[in-house]
Protein backbone atom coordinates (compact mmCIF):
# COMPACT_ATOMS: atom_id res chain seq x y z
CA UNK A 1 0.00 0.00 0.00
CA UNK A 2 1.57 3.27 -1.19
CA UNK A 3 -1.30 5.80 0.44
CA UNK A 4 -0.40 7.49 3.84
CA UNK A 5 -0.93 5.60 6.73
CA UNK A 6 -2.88 2.58 4.75
CA UNK A 7 0.18 0.23 5.39
CA UNK A 8 -0.03 0.63 8.87
CA UNK A 9 -3.40 1.00 9.28
CA UNK A 10 -3.43 -3.13 7.75
CA UNK A 11 -0.42 -4.49 9.81
CA UNK A 12 -2.35 -3.51 12.89
CA UNK A 13 -5.21 -4.68 11.54
CA UNK A 14 -3.44 -8.49 10.88
CA UNK A 15 -1.94 -8.04 14.36
CA UNK A 16 -5.05 -7.35 16.27
CA UNK A 17 -6.36 -10.35 14.24
CA UNK A 18 -3.27 -12.55 16.16
CA UNK A 19 -1.99 -12.72 12.22
CA UNK A 20 1.54 -12.12 13.08
CA UNK A 21 2.55 -13.91 10.07
CA UNK A 22 0.52 -12.35 7.66
CA UNK A 23 1.47 -8.72 8.80
CA UNK A 24 5.09 -9.90 8.65
CA UNK A 25 4.61 -10.70 5.36
CA UNK A 26 2.95 -7.33 3.94
CA UNK A 27 5.82 -5.63 6.12
CA UNK A 28 8.39 -6.82 4.52
CA UNK A 29 7.21 -6.67 1.19
CA UNK A 30 6.57 -3.06 1.61
CA UNK A 31 10.24 -2.52 2.55
CA UNK A 32 11.58 -4.68 -0.49
CA UNK A 33 9.35 -2.76 -2.94
CA UNK A 34 10.66 0.81 -1.34
CA UNK A 35 13.79 -0.26 0.82
CA UNK A 36 13.27 4.14 1.80
CA UNK A 37 9.70 3.81 3.29
CA UNK A 38 10.00 5.20 6.94
CA UNK A 39 6.65 3.22 7.54
CA UNK A 40 7.90 0.13 6.50
CA UNK A 41 10.64 0.33 8.86
CA UNK A 42 8.32 1.13 11.65
CA UNK A 43 6.08 -1.79 10.74
CA UNK A 44 8.92 -4.12 10.68
CA UNK A 45 10.11 -2.87 14.00
CA UNK A 46 6.09 -3.55 15.51
CA UNK A 47 5.95 -6.70 13.89
CA UNK A 48 9.03 -7.79 15.43
CA UNK A 49 8.64 -6.64 18.65
CA UNK A 50 5.04 -8.40 18.55
CA UNK A 51 6.82 -11.83 17.85
CA UNK A 52 9.04 -10.73 20.94
CA UNK A 53 11.90 -10.42 18.88
CA UNK A 54 13.31 -7.25 20.25
CA UNK A 55 17.10 -6.82 18.73
CA UNK A 56 15.15 -7.13 15.07
CA UNK A 57 13.04 -4.35 16.17
CA UNK A 58 15.42 -2.19 17.21
CA UNK A 59 17.31 -2.80 13.57
CA UNK A 60 14.42 -1.48 12.24
CA UNK A 61 13.74 1.24 14.77
CA UNK A 62 17.19 2.18 14.07
CA UNK A 63 17.01 2.80 10.37
CA UNK A 64 13.81 4.88 10.66
CA UNK A 65 15.48 6.95 13.20
CA UNK A 66 18.35 7.30 10.78
CA UNK A 67 15.60 8.49 8.07
CA UNK A 68 13.75 10.58 10.52
CA UNK A 69 15.72 11.37 14.08
CA UNK A 70 12.86 13.26 15.29
CA UNK A 71 10.11 10.61 15.60
CA UNK A 72 9.23 10.70 18.97
CA UNK A 73 7.19 7.11 18.55
CA UNK A 74 10.25 5.21 16.90
CA UNK A 75 11.81 6.67 20.15
CA UNK A 76 9.07 4.98 22.19
CA UNK A 77 8.66 1.78 20.48
CA UNK A 78 12.28 1.55 20.47
CA UNK A 79 12.48 2.40 24.66
CA UNK A 80 9.77 -1.08 24.83
CA UNK A 81 12.22 -3.20 22.66
CA UNK A 82 15.11 -1.82 25.27
CA UNK A 83 12.64 -3.04 28.03
CA UNK A 84 12.08 -6.17 26.83
CA UNK A 85 15.50 -7.24 26.35
CA UNK A 86 15.96 -5.69 30.03
CA UNK A 87 18.33 -2.78 28.81
CA UNK A 88 16.02 -0.62 31.47
CA UNK A 89 18.54 2.54 31.27
CA UNK A 90 18.51 2.57 27.85
CA UNK A 91 15.04 2.01 27.33
CA UNK A 92 14.41 5.10 29.71
CA UNK A 93 16.90 7.37 27.61
CA UNK A 94 14.58 6.52 24.74
CA UNK A 95 11.37 7.26 26.10
CA UNK A 96 12.81 10.68 27.97
CA UNK A 97 14.10 11.24 24.05
CA UNK A 98 10.11 10.71 22.79
CA UNK A 99 8.97 12.90 25.71
CA UNK A 100 11.61 16.17 24.55
CA UNK A 101 10.37 15.33 21.15
CA UNK A 102 6.51 15.40 22.13
CA UNK A 103 6.03 16.62 25.82
CA UNK A 104 3.17 14.84 27.94
CA UNK A 105 3.56 11.74 25.01
CA UNK A 106 1.19 8.94 27.38
CA UNK A 107 2.56 6.13 26.27
CA UNK A 108 6.62 6.99 26.56
CA UNK A 109 5.18 8.10 29.67
CA UNK A 110 3.47 5.17 30.86
CA UNK A 111 6.21 2.91 29.55
CA UNK A 112 9.34 4.71 31.37
CA UNK A 113 7.03 4.21 34.72
CA UNK A 114 7.11 0.69 34.20
CA UNK A 115 11.11 0.45 33.24
CA UNK A 116 11.47 2.55 36.52
CA UNK A 117 9.14 0.69 38.72
CA UNK A 118 11.17 -2.47 37.33
CA UNK A 119 14.37 -0.43 38.81
CA UNK A 120 12.75 0.06 42.08
CA UNK A 121 12.34 3.54 41.73
CA UNK A 122 8.83 3.75 43.18
CA UNK A 123 8.48 7.44 43.54
CA UNK A 124 9.19 7.82 39.88
CA UNK A 125 7.33 5.09 38.35
CA UNK A 126 3.90 4.90 40.53
CA UNK A 127 2.53 8.09 38.91
CA UNK A 128 2.98 7.74 35.13
CA UNK A 129 2.37 4.02 35.65
CA UNK A 130 -2.01 5.38 36.14
CA UNK A 131 -1.68 6.79 32.57
CA UNK A 132 -2.33 2.69 31.45
CA UNK A 133 -6.10 3.68 32.03
CA UNK A 134 -6.05 5.84 28.76
CA UNK A 135 -5.94 3.43 26.77
CA UNK A 136 -7.82 0.66 29.21
CA UNK A 137 -10.96 -0.89 27.12
CA UNK A 138 -13.98 -0.58 29.36
CA UNK A 139 -12.04 1.49 31.74
CA UNK A 140 -13.39 3.31 35.15
CA UNK A 141 -15.95 5.55 33.57
CA UNK A 142 -14.69 9.52 34.62
CA UNK A 143 -17.79 10.00 36.04
CA UNK A 144 -16.67 7.47 39.20
CA UNK A 145 -14.66 8.68 41.81
CA UNK A 146 -11.61 6.85 42.72
CA UNK A 147 -10.95 5.91 46.00
CA UNK A 148 -8.40 7.27 47.78
CA UNK A 149 -8.08 5.52 50.25
CA UNK A 150 -10.89 7.04 52.76
CA UNK A 151 -13.33 5.12 55.28
CA UNK A 152 -16.09 4.31 53.05
CA UNK A 153 -18.86 5.15 55.62
CA UNK A 154 -21.44 2.66 54.56
CA UNK A 155 -20.48 3.56 51.12
CA UNK A 156 -20.44 0.77 48.57
CA UNK A 157 -16.74 0.11 46.89
CA UNK A 158 -16.91 -1.39 43.14
CA UNK A 159 -13.62 -3.28 42.77
CA UNK A 160 -12.90 -4.07 39.00
CA UNK A 161 -10.09 -6.07 37.43
CA UNK A 162 -8.21 -4.27 34.99
CA UNK A 163 -5.31 -6.36 33.80
CA UNK A 164 -6.15 -9.92 33.83
CA UNK A 165 -6.70 -12.67 35.87
CA UNK A 166 -3.36 -13.32 37.42
CA UNK A 167 -3.28 -9.51 38.87
CA UNK A 168 -6.89 -10.77 40.04
CA UNK A 169 -5.75 -13.83 41.67
CA UNK A 170 -2.86 -11.78 42.99
CA UNK A 171 -4.83 -9.02 44.60
CA UNK A 172 -8.23 -10.68 45.53
CA UNK A 173 -6.61 -11.43 49.16
CA UNK A 174 -6.66 -7.40 49.69
CA UNK A 175 -10.09 -7.09 48.80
Amino acid sequence: PRVPGALRELVMTLLQADNLRKAGEVALAAAQADPESLEARIVLGIVHQKAHEPLQALEHYGAALAMQPSDAEVHERRGSAYQELGRLEEAIAAYDRALALRPGYPDAMFHRSLAKLLLGDFAGGWDGYELRKLSMQGAVPSHAAQWQGEALGGRTLLVRGEQGLGGGIMCGSMV
